[in-house]
């Protein structure tokens, strides 16, 4: 829980910024439906939850202060 606390999203023109504190071995993130996303150590899928389609961004292996790009 500390460590998906202290997660940070910063949102670019082009996507996002992940940043982690510590370290974490998964981070899923749901994003809207249809969207392409491009990063290291990212996979994704898409999936209906509470009645709505979302696009689930799954990053593995982040280190502790570790930042990372995606992008869609």
């Amino acid at each position: 829980t500390l460590a998906r606390n202290a997660v940070r999203i910063e949102l670019t023109e082009e996507g996002c910024n992940v940043h982690a504190p510590h370290a974490t071995p998964v981070l899923t993130l749901l994003l809207p439906p249809d969207r392409t996303v491009v990063g290291h150590e990212v996979t994704s899928t898409q999936i209906v939850r509470w009645g709505r389609e979302y696009t689930v961004v799954t990053l593995h292996d982040l280190a502790a202060n570790e930042r990372r790009s995606l992008t869609w």
